[in-house]
């Protein structure tokens, strides 16, 4: 086949599902006997402890200029030039500032581009809990553009409700100037985009209500030899528990993943009973008040912190827990899928969409996010069975790729 792609994520920096997505996506056209390069600004070689061997191009520039629309343009030529020089068959931005970044790279020219948009700007809250936005590029959600759909994408979820304002914020002369532009810019590109790649229905209505396109639905999370996974170590052992229920959640300890959440849940549960233990894998700024929090409500014997997990310990985790527990403000989780993946019992907030053949496989429970109903659903899920009915291939790398390429 030999056809030559070309990803561009704007940074491959840390250990996410979107860099997750971008890196397999790369290894697997690459065993599809394409030819294809990722193309970023940003890239750190040790996330996901290094073990992906990508086909990467720095196109950083030598050194960026301080001034934010100079910056811009620099980012734009390069990216250009090594389009240009790749001349590739296929190009697939991700997110919408890439898209923004590959519109201006390909204008005027006859290469054509198409796009995974894993979550819109109404998503990626950096405003959580009334905290200014700390990147310029979101703030075109509040532009003229999109405001008659603000309203209706804000009250669609509670984590929306939760971190937006109730209406478009007042700015300043500059920043709303530059609102405006951000806004009008998001849209046209990707409005233009060839294909649109999303991972759940929820998140092509939001499209077609923001960019009045069409969307294609595809989800994948694990590759298909999750199946035939053979521990390395025997995590109930590496961690002394005995004759317990692991719960499990893993994600970076961040606000948005409300693990506060689903310790003040586990509390509630082990007031009822003492046969369970949670552990909380992962690292962020939330950290110290997470523990914090476990100190105080007293639960300290039963909650174990594993800090970063090693890549190679990762499906160990997975391996030996008995429910999954997730409470991110997210329509779809690629984590949580891998405990699926697993055919694990798994908890996640009632914003993540669930489709007919999970419910009918009893390997998930959706909760309302409070406390309270999170430890119902946990308990529910310990006590209940796995009917056996779920076919892991639906949501596996190799279904989710080919259906892409089938789409490019």
């Amino acid at each position: 086949m030999n056809k030559r792609i070309v990803i561009f994520h704007h940074g491959l920096i840390g250990s996410g599902g979107g860099e997750r997505i971008t890196l397999e996506e790369e290894k697997y056209f690459k065993g599809y006997e394409c030819n294809p390069a990722i193309l970023t600004f940003y890239y750190n070689p040790d996330i996901f402890n290094g073990n992906y061997n990508p086909n990467v191009v720095n196109i950083s520039p030598k050194r960026f200029s301080k001034h934010l629309l100079i910056k811009i343009c620099q980012k734009i030529k390069n990216l250009r030039k090594e389009i240009s020089k790749i001349k590739p068959d296929h190009i697939i931005a991700v997110g919408e500032e890439g898209c923004v970044y590959v519109f201006f790279s390909t204008l005027f020219t006859k290469f054509k581009y198409s796009v995974h948009i894993h979550q819109t700007i109404f998503w990626d809250i950096k405003t959580y809990r009334n905290i200014w936005d700390t990147s310029p590029f979101l703030l075109g959600r509040y532009s003229l553009i999109f405001k008659n759909v603000y309203n209706e994408v804000r009250n669609s979820t509670f984590g929306h409700r939760e971190s937006l304002p109730d209406e478009p914020p007042k700015m300043g002369f500059k920043k709303r100037l530059l609102s405006e532009a951000l806004g009008f810019i998001t849209f046209k590109a990707v409005s233009k985009a060839k294909n649109i790649f999303v991972l759940s229905n929820k998140m092509g209505w939001e499209i077609e209500k923001m960019y009045k396109r069409k969307s294609i639905v595809l989800k994948g999370a694990y590759p298909e030899s999750i199946k035939y996974y053979e521990p390395k170590i025997n995590i109930k052992d590496y961690y002394n528990i005995y004759n317990k229920k692991v719960l499990l959640s893993l994600c970076r300890l961040e606000p948005k993943k409300r693990v506060d959440l689903i310790i003040n849940a586990f509390e509630i549960l082990s007031k009822r009973r003492k046969d369970v233990v949670l552990i909380i894998g992962g690292t962020g700024s939330a950290e110290e008040e997470l523990k914090t929090l476990v100190k105080n409500l007293k639960i300290e014997d039963s909650v174990i912190f594993t800090g970063f997990i090693d890549e190679n310990m990762l499906y160990d985790y997975y391996y030996y827990c008995d429910v999954f527990v997730s409470a991110d403000h997210a329509d779809y989780d690629i984590t949580t899928y891998t405990a699926i993946g697993f055919n694990k019992k798994t908890v996640w907030a009632i914003e993540n969409e669930v489709s007919d053949d999970l419910i009918n496989s009893g390997n998930v429970f959706p909760a309302n996010p409070n406390a309270l109903d999170f430890s119902k659903a946990i308990e529910s899920a310990l006590d209940s069975k796995i009917n056996g009915n779920f076919n892991p291939r639906r949501y596996s790398w190799e279904s989710y790729f080919s259906d892409i390429y089938r789409y490019l």
